[in-house]
């Protein structure tokens, strides 16, 4: 499997592996020449599908083996992320950057899903350095729309149903983006963040405050809502 990887992938995970070992993981070598075959089937084929990886392989591995391994390995996924930044961070010489936090958007949701990223953008790369999956709580996303429909009806706000308690279960997006920033801060307390970007979403008062607060009060910056007002040097809103 290894022999089908490209040089320089297979160059990149010796040094993951490396820096995995500082943060409490390692790599087999069949695990290794997975993750290589898997990153060099991604560039041929420009896909991530295991039945197009199995067909670029001659059919040498089959889709349901390359699968396996991905769900029964017992790879340390949870620190992989962690130690290829840290490994890109050093590699690259970075000091500095702006953190962006990002949503992937769809027309509704993937099962029920959708992700949030948190990107590290530097002079010389830009890459995620965090991501969670977002989930709307279903009983609260019911009463939204049941709400709106009594909305449109009419129906005073006496009369309709109260809004249901937050379950923990399903964090919000600003809890979720607060939870990346936190681990990337705490993952990395030497990396100088010039400030924190963020779409109109990420704009309230209390998410901006406790952002800030995590790294020395950084600026953060959000797109202005249509009902947003700001105040210039001269004081005056507009």
């Amino acid at each position: 499997m290894i022999a089908n990887a490209l040089g320089f992938i297979k160059s990149y995970t010796d040094l993951l592996n490396e820096s995995l070992k500082g943060v409490g993981g390692s790599l087999t070598k069949s695990q290794k020449a997975w993750l290589a075959f898997c990153l060099t089937a991604m560039i041929f084929t420009n896909s991530i599908n295991w039945k197009a990886w199995e067909r670029w392989s001659g059919g040498r591995y089959s889709d349901s083996a390359l699968s396996k391994m991905l769900r029964k390995a017992l790879i340390p996924w949870d620190r992989l992320l962690l130690a290829s930044t840290r490994l890109i961070i050093s590699r690259y010489g970075v000091k500095e950057g702006v953190l962006v936090i990002k949503d992937k958007k769809y027309d509704g949701y993937f099962n029920g899903q959708n992700l949030i990223f948190l990107l590290l953008v530097t002079d010389k790369i830009t890459f995620p350095v965090g991501f969670s999956f977002y989930q709307p709580d279903p009983v609260l996303k019911e009463w939204k729309d049941k709400n709106q429909e009594l909305k449109k009806l009419n129906v005073s706000k006496k009369e309709r149903p109260e809004q249901p308690v937050k379950n923990a279960k399903y964090p919000s997006k600003l809890e979720i983006a607060l939870d990346l920033l936190r681990v990337f801060f705490q993952n990395h307390p030497s990396l100088k963040i010039k400030c924190i970007l963020a779409d109109a979403f990420y704009g309230s008062a209390n998410f901006v405050k406790t952002a800030s607060e995590m790294h020395g009060g950084v600026q953060v910056i959000s797109q202005i809502r249509s009902n947003q007002l700001i105040r210039n040097k001269r004081g005056l809103l507009a």
